[in-house]
């Protein structure tokens, strides 16, 4: 999040058009969150969008446990499934950049969460 306020802040000095842009690149649950702040002057509007994406989403503690569930949580792959297992291992790499980023470095290798990831491979690969 704190990595896009540059970009946004360099593309205009207009409230109004800092605020479209950050609208236009939220999605899910972000979106739903800003929503009202295109209803306030844009000035306003664009400040309590940022304090919003900053309560909801920059504690380090929700960012770093949404990360970790994004590769515990899901259906157990299916052995042939490629694509799944692909997504599966970038979802670990990002994971834990984000960790490290956050200075939570050693929270993807406890015993819990690999437990968890593995649990959600095939059988066969579970024993190997």
């Amino acid at each position: 999040m704190r990595s896009s306020l540059p970009t946004i802040d360099r593309r205009s000095r207009d409230p109004a058009d800092r605020l479209s842009y950050l609208v236009h690149h939220c999605e899910g649950e972000a979106i739903q969150a800003i929503r009202r702040g295109s209803f306030l002057e844009p000035e306003e509007g664009y400040a309590e969008a940022l304090r919003i994406l900053e309560r909801r989403f920059g504690d380090p503690h929700i960012v770093s446990t949404t990360s970790i569930e994004e590769v515990t949580e899901g259906p157990t792959l299916e052995a042939d499934d490629h694509k799944a297992f692909i997504s599966l291992a970038d979802g670990m790499m990002i994971c834990s950049a984000t960790l490290k980023q956050l200075q939570y470095p050693n929270d993807l290798n406890s015993c819990r969460i690999m437990g968890a990831i593995v649990a959600r491979l095939p059988t066969t690969m579970q024993t190997e």
